[in-house]
């Protein structure tokens, strides 16, 4: 099961909790052999040869040493109801015991390669809809139709899909930083219980992000991995035409995230701020509208996740924007007003549209290619290597 689940790793990978799907497929595997041994059992006239009684008291002296072995915290055991059979307890516990490393953030397991590279933005995991794509695509798209110019800069990677878009507008002479933690220690306790659902069980891990930008861009952008906090010192004041802020999502970071953004960019440089909308991410508005109220940054656009905004000239996008969206049968927008600002709210195409940045990718090269086998055939067992290579066929 685990040889299939890693052929099919880059969608699973994508979803929210995939440590949590393989731990069902373990389970429901288990059960259907127990199914089928208990299937297979056929009635006889004769009783089977049963073993010699040996130390009886040692034997429940072991089983009962195996049931006092460490498990994990609750919200990390198996999904699922909880078994109540002494059957069913005894595989389930031993499982939560084998994903300890999952729960210790210094010890973490690293994302498995993934069978084949990403060949569109699609496959690349990630909460980036398409109307942010397309929205972004042309904010980027308009600064380089009007002149406007300067380094690029990413607070928060996740798996690269929005950085895969930026680097597609980066241009000679431009720099572009990706900044994140890629699974570094968080410099709080805060920060650490959120990077947990994010790096921890999610298994997001620097070699992920490189692979997957790797496959789409041949010069690597600038990583610092390190928190946000570090960007100030690395990237010098008004050198950015774009930012985009997707990091911690706490308040305190937020405002730390808006500050070093205002600093890094240049006039009439563009930020971008996710989750604005997100329920579970309150800290995000509470930093940023108060900022558009009283602290001079003007937004540009809305769409329901991102608020695209900018302390500088947001009339000029935004005429541009209205002017782009009403070419687009299928968009839907209006104007608001907010603090006494104009605003272009942005709401989801109502047809699918294609991706902004082409269908296809350039596939790595050979080199990087075969380098990527290698480390999967030392890696893996021998089994799995073969099983691996009859689902390819």
């Amino acid at each position: 099961m685990l040889a299939k689940a890693y052929v099919r790793w880059v969608r699973i990978a994508s979803t929210q909790r995939p440590e949590a799907y393989l731990n069902r497929v373990l389970v429901n595997e288990q059960l259907r052999w127990w199914r089928k041994q208990a299937s297979s059992e056929v009635a006889g006239d004769m009783a089977p040869d049963r073993a010699a009684v040996g130390d009886a008291g040692g034997g429940r002296a072991a089983r009962d040493a195996a049931w006092e072995l460490p498990t994990l915290p609750r919200r990390c055991s198996c999904s699922g109801p909880t078994p109540t059979s002494p059957t069913l307890r005894s595989p389930a516990r031993s499982w939560r015991i084998a994903l300890g490393p999952l729960v210790e953030y210094g010890d973490r397991v690293k994302t498995p390669l993934p069978a084949r590279p990403p060949r569109t933005l699609d496959d690349v995991g990630g909460w980036f809809r398409r109307t942010d794509q397309l929205v972004m695509h042309w904010l980027l798209s308009y600064q380089e139709s009007t002149g406007v110019t300067g380094d690029l800069l990413e607070m928060g990677a996740y798996l690269g899909k929005s950085a895969i878009l930026i680097g597609f507008h980066r241009r000679s002479g431009e720099r572009f930083v990706v900044c994140d933690l890629f699974g570094e220690e968080p410099p709080t306790a805060d920060n650490r219980r959120e990077a947990m659902a994010s790096y921890v069980r999610r298994n997001l891990t620097r070699e992920a992000f490189e692979l997957n930008y790797r496959t789409f861009h041949a010069d690597p952008p600038e990583i610092v991995q390190a928190p946000t906090s570090a960007v100030p010192g690395l990237v010098p004041a008004d050198t950015c035409r774009f930012v985009h802020v997707d990091a911690s999502h706490l308040y305190d970071v937020v405002r730390e995230d808006i500050q070093t953004a205002r600093s890094v960019l240049r006039d009439n440089g563009i930020v971008v701020f996710d989750d604005i909308r997100a329920a579970h991410t309150p800290g995000v508005p509470a930093a940023v509208w108060p900022e558009v109220a009283d602290g001079g940054l003007r937004p540009i656009c809305l769409t329901p996740n991102k608020l695209y905004a900018t302390w500088g000239d947001a009339k000029s996008a935004q005429d541009a924007m209205l002017e782009w969206l009403r070419a687009q049968p299928a968009s839907s927008s209006e104007v608001q007003q907010v603090a006494g600002h104009p605003l272009v709210r942005v709401s989801d195409w109502k047809t699918p549209q294609p991706c902004p940045v082409g269908p296809d990718a350039p596939g790595p090269t050979g080199r990087d290619f075969g380098r990527i086998k290698r480390i999967a055939v030392d890696l893996l067992p021998p089994a799995v290597t073969r099983a691996i290579r009859r689902a390819r066929n």
